[in-house]
């Protein structure tokens, strides 16, 4: 088992898990996610897996992947009413539904929580949705907290 920077041997694998997570917000938002689809078309994702933008790390054991975290590091300068700020953002997480609840997911944080200390990055942050309780759940049990809360009225 080994956590290691995404290649583009990696796409089959990584397009799996994009599937099971536009599954999760399609069954919790079908009015806003479209169901049998994912995140990255092909293209795309080898176009991320080939820069330096968002940076897929992944989880494999036995040659398979068994999930990924998708990072990027924002900088904000500081502006009349706000701080300098360096983050480093979780853009996506995902575990294989077959493999989860086995520690990956919080191997993969933990793993991403000391490359921002590394990098200098002073916050770890990311959205999740309201519909994925249990990533709400994972994400408080690993120390996170709210920062904010984006709130609609549908209409």
């Amino acid at each position: 088992m080994s956590i290691r920077k995404a290649n583009i041997n990696d796409v089959n694998g990584i397009n799996a898990l994009l599937y099971q997570v536009q599954d999760v917000h399609a069954n919790g938002r079908p009015d806003i996610f479209i169901k049998g689809t994912k995140k990255f078309k092909d293209e795309e994702l080898i176009e991320i897996l080939n820069g330096n933008d968002l940076i897929f790390y992944v989880y494999e054991a036995n040659k398979k992947i068994l999930g990924y975290i998708c990072i990027k590091i924002i900088i904000e300068s500081e502006s009349f009413s706000k701080y300098a700020r360096k983050e480093l953002y979780i853009e996506d997480l995902c575990v294989d539904e077959k493999y989860r609840h086995q520690g990956i997911a919080s191997e993969l944080f933990e793993y991403v929580k000391e490359l921002a200390k590394e990098k200098e990055c002073g916050y770890l942050t990311l959205n999740v949705w309201k519909l994925n309780e249990g990533a709400q759940k994972f994400y408080e049990k690993m120390g996170m907290k709210p920062l904010k809360i984006i709130m609609e009225t549908i209409l």
